[in-house]
């Protein structure tokens, strides 16, 4: 009993492993990054001064309370455009440094005139928060009660896509011990303002699903022949017990800037949890014939 006792105080006051850290901080600095970069390249229309103006109250007024956020409705913006901006930031740190976390909650917003319904962006936040805050009441919980050490990151992405498309990308990482990256893809057609699913893209009745799957085992497999320390879980037989076998109807997506579709996964997915998060561009070819 008494080295159950020992065992378990000694789990409790671990540190962090400095490759945990790292790592966590490698997620906060990529995201940043990733953010301002696409705050200064995305610019949809020629911005006046009005707009100018009306951006910056666009990206100040989130921070300061949730009605000064709901109020931005009345403030004109000019342009067919969608901001996402940070409705909520969070952040915490414990004293001895097992937990520490950084969180940023994006809400999107449309202009006025552009065809999206704003129920629809309502919806999406309101996922997105739902999201970031069970796991922040668990972050939380685990703090109180000094459960081991934990490092939990919420960020945000504009991706860079087609012009007809916005695509809103929520990172979440979450550490203790080993640390786990799930990326959410929220896409809207601008011309429709629709929020798009994978089987948006093609006819009701059209086989998507197939093509675009054998393609993505096709990649699997070059990508592990040209780099030996790639692994991906197509054709296993190595006992892990799982086969990539074809994406579900709800595959997380998203359309780039030159129209491909990309396909997405999240760690743990289709491969190793080293392997991180991936991406598979979709030539034209594989869905040309079922577009």
């Amino acid at each position: 009993m008494e080295n159950l006792e020992e065992m378990k105080k000694e789990y409790l006051s671990a540190s962090p492993p400095p490759e945990g850290k790292e790592r966590m901080k490698e997620t906060i600095a990529r995201a940043k990054a990733e953010n301002r970069q696409k705050r200064q390249k995305r610019r949809w229309k020629a911005w006046g001064s009005g707009l100018a103006a009306a951006a910056a109250i666009i990206v100040l007024l989130p921070n300061i309370s949730s009605s000064a956020a709901y109020a931005m409705s009345s403030v004109p913006v000019l342009g067919q455009i969608i901001e996402a901006v940070t409705f909520r930031e969070y952040a915490a740190e414990s004293e001895d440094g097992r937990f520490e976390a950084d969180v940023e909650i994006p809400q999107l917003r449309a202009a006025d005139g552009l065809p999206v319904d704003a129920a629809q962006l309502q919806q999406i936040n309101a996922e997105i928060r739902e999201i970031a805050q069970e796991m922040i009441d668990e972050f939380e919980t685990n703090m109180a009660a000094e459960a081991s050490y934990e490092q939990l990151v919420i960020k945000y992405e504009i991706l860079d896509t087609a012009d007809d498309y916005f695509s809103l990308k929520l990172i979440t990482y979450c550490g203790a011990g080993s640390g786990y990256e799930k990326d959410y893809y929220y896409t809207l057609d601008l011309n429709s303002g629709k929020q798009l699913t994978l089987a948006d893209l093609f006819p009701a009745d059209a086989d998507y699903i197939t093509p675009i799957s054998e393609n993505i085992k096709e990649q699997m497999r070059s990508r592990m022949e040209e780099d030996k320390n790639k692994i991906y879980w197509v054709d296993a037989d190595d006992g892990i017990g799982w086969t990539f076998e074809a994406i579900p109807p709800e595959q997380s997506f998203y359309v780039n800037r030159d129209g491909h579709l990309v396909i997405t996964f999240s760690e743990g997915d289709v491969a190793p949890m080293y392997m991180g998060c991936d991406e598979f561009v979709i030539p034209d070819t594989v869905t040309e014939n079922i577009k």
